[in-house]
């Protein structure tokens, strides 16, 4: 796990899935969360939260511009202080 922060409010969509946008140093990385909709109302913007992610090949995205791999959230918890 590491420490990032919320960095703007959920997206869920088809009722299932969410999307989050995380930051660190500065950063910020698009993530998506498969099943993690029922959890939107935990993630405030400016949080800080320890996350799981993996990368996954992405050819949907890649066939419409974006790079062709996606950061999927694995777990989340708030950030120990």
């Amino acid at each position: 796990m590491f420490g990032v922060e919320i960095a703007g409010s959920p997206a869920v969509w088809r009722e299932r899935h969410l999307q989050l946008s995380l930051r660190q140093n500065g950063r910020t990385l698009m993530v998506k969360g498969w099943q993690f909709a029922e959890r939107a109302g935990e993630f405030v913007p400016g949080m800080p939260v320890d996350v799981v992610l993996s990368f996954e090949s992405d050819d949907y995205s890649m066939q419409r511009g974006y790079p062709g791999w996606s950061a999927i959230l694995k777990d989340v918890r708030p950030a120990a202080v």
